[in-house]
């Protein structure tokens, strides 16, 4: 994920502020790479935010795509979606080894899946370790989707608004 900046913004105008607390900012990017499962393009964002007393910088990484369903079609970026599903759940043997959590992926990838299905855990019994984020990010990384019902993604949902105790 190295490389050369591919955008660059530069304000010194304030952003718009919501009505919470938080601020919002946009702004166009005309031609991005598509996110695929044979092409997983991601985009890192590096943003600093200061004023006069303080500074403070923020990375995301991300990739653009879209997905719809028209009548009982799937499209991603609007292309035609044939989902080849696996499911497991998630805490039985992710140790959070990145080399075991790519391992797997990869698996599943060349045996022809596109989409793993998770099914919700007790992260907080004994013994287990929660290493959705990790297994998410990767996945994402490596062009794999992932389903779940929506309960089980509510602490990741969390992590990623901010507002999660839970990693």
């Amino acid at each position: 994920m190295g490389g050369t900046p591919v955008r660059a913004w530069q304000s010194d105008a304030a952003p718009v502020r919501d009505g919470d607390g938080r601020w919002t900012l946009a702004a166009k990017w005309p031609d991005p790479r598509l996110w695929d499962f044979e092409n997983p393009h991601r985009y890192r964002l590096f943003l600093t935010v200061q004023d006069a007393g303080s500074k403070a910088t923020y990375t995301e990484t991300f990739g653009f795509r879209e997905f719809r369903i028209a009548g009982r079609d799937f499209l991603l970026n609007e292309k035609p979606l044939r989902l080849r599903p696996h499911s497991t759940g998630m805490a039985q043997y992710y140790p959070g080894v990145p080399e075991i959590i790519r391992g797997e992926i990869e698996g599943y990838k060349s045996a022809d899946f596109n989409i793993k299905q998770i099914w919700p855990e007790n992260f907080l019994e004994r013994g287990r370790f929660d290493s959705t984020a990790q297994f998410a990010s990767m996945a994402d990384e490596l062009g794999l989707g992932l389903m779940a019902p929506a309960a089980s993604f509510a602490p990741l949902v969390e992590t990623w608004n901010g507002t999660s105790s839970h990693f």
